[in-house]
């Protein structure tokens, strides 16, 4: 399958609208609705999926209540994933999209009045013995919970009273609001300027595009694209600001009233990560300064600067080598890197390029940056802004690593492990 991406075609124009992204470069959302009514179907089956497990409350004493619960959860939870995973893959495509960010909207509302309805739950299962609880654990009939039960008792200090936990779940989609507030600005509302290259000729400046600048040759061309995205973050200045200043009062209060010593700590517990390693990690950092900071100071001479600035972090220091990799060479790239994995690896990484993983292209109004995402009955959807640049590769291969560890883990193990 042959791809089109900015590599092959002129760097220069307006970013393109998202009508104009060729299908086999978007990817395939019709593998979890086939459009947007089965979505609208799907998600008026939610009530009905809940509605059971609300019937169960107060029975959750018994090996087999807690089964019946359990298992009937894992089938909203993947009908729910399912219905979000589309809507906010659908909104990322055109933050200007007013119906996409309205159903992503729904259904986050949604999602916070779901966990509201079921709080009680959580309370209910750990206000068992300590004794009980264990055993669960140890327990063949629920064997397939095993790991979700230990999770659960490792919880137990930091859950609250049903009532407590329902207010705090209820609260959820304003909790989001920061970090939703940042993605519309950043992605759907700020204009960024054209910039001229050495030759004169102008070219549009976008989040997607900033780090080709960064590599051009240039240093007149990356001082003006830098300072022209740094400006026009400036003039939202007071704005970012206070979006991280409530995303960071949400952390510390939702740390305090869990009980966790900090923020930090509550961030990391979910994973078992004790604060030491993680300070460690930040100690082995400084140690490494040094050798960095050498680093820093031969990129300077090499590019012959008096002072070493950020637009001079990503331009090639060796000279004569231009870098532009059309995507169909990535590919053929990370097939040959991934090689040693084995032809089992190998025809689940193809399948990654020929089957919909990869929406690939920057299209107006698209959410900036990379990730990889999606649920257990997905794909492991990638989104990327492909430039071409040696950067864009290595972010392809380290996103495609994501999505890989989740496809060969879903089809692995049942959900209630994945």
């Amino acid at each position: 399958m042959i791809f089109h991406s900015p590599a092959t075609e002129a760097a220069s124009g307006g970013i393109p609208e998202r009508s104009g992204t060729p299908v086999e470069a978007q990817w395939n959302l019709a593998v979890l609705f086939a459009d947007a009514d089965a979505w609208e179907e799907a998600f008026q089956t939610l009530e009905a999926a809940v509605a059971p497990l609300e019937a169960m409350k107060g029975t959750l004493h018994s090996e087999e209540n807690v089964l019946a619960f359990l298992r009937k959860d894992t089938e909203l939870d993947r009908l729910a994933e399912r219905i979000y995973v589309y809507a906010h893959l659908k909104a990322d495509e055109d933050t200007r999209d007013t119906t996409n960010q309205a159903r992503e909207n729904r259904i986050r509302a949604t999602f916070a009045q779901l966990s509201e309805r079921l709080a009680w739950s959580q309370p209910e299962l750990l206000a068992n013995d300590l004794e009980v609880l264990q055993g669960w654990v140890k327990s063949d009939t629920l064997s397939e919970y095993r790991y979700a039960l230990q999770c659960l008792i490792r919880r137990k200090e930091h859950t609250l009273s049903p009532a407590e936990e329902a207010l705090l779940a209820g609260a959820g989609v304003i909790f989001s609001a920061p970090g939703e507030a940042y993605n519309l600005l950043t992605n759907a509302d700020l204009a960024f300027p054209s910039v001229a290259d050495a030759e004169g000729a102008e070219q549009e400046l976008s989040q997607g595009r900033f780090l080709r600048f960064m590599e051009d040759r240039d240093r007149g061309t990356r001082q003006r694209a830098f300072e022209g995205l740094y400006d026009t973050y400036k003039g939202v200045l007071n704005t970012v600001t206070c979006t991280l200043r409530t995303h960071v009062k949400m952390h510390n209060y939702l740390a305090r009233v869990r009980h966790f010593d900090s923020a930090l700590a509550g961030a990391l517990h979910p994973d078992q990560v004790p604060v030491t390693l993680y300070e460690a990690l930040i100690a082995a950092n400084h140690e490494a300064l040094p050798a960095f900071h050498a680093y820093l100071d031969l990129r300077r001479q090499m590019l012959g600067v008096d002072t070493l600035d950020m637009f001079d972090m990503y331009v090639p220091i060796v000279p004569e080598i231009e870098v532009k990799v059309p995507f169909e060479q990535a590919r053929e790239w990370i097939l040959a890197a991934c090689a040693p994995l084995g032809e089992e690896y190998l025809a689940v990484l193809r399948t990654a390029f020929e089957q919909g993983w990869i929406d690939l292209n920057e299209n107006r109004g698209k959410r900036s940056g990379a990730y990889s995402s999606g649920c257990y009955d997905s794909l492991p959807y990638i989104l990327m802004n492909y430039q071409g640049t040696l950067n864009d590769v290595f972010t392809l291969a380290h996103e495609l690593g994501h999505s890989m560890h989740s496809w060969l883990a879903n089809h692995a193990q049942p959900p209630q492990t994945a």
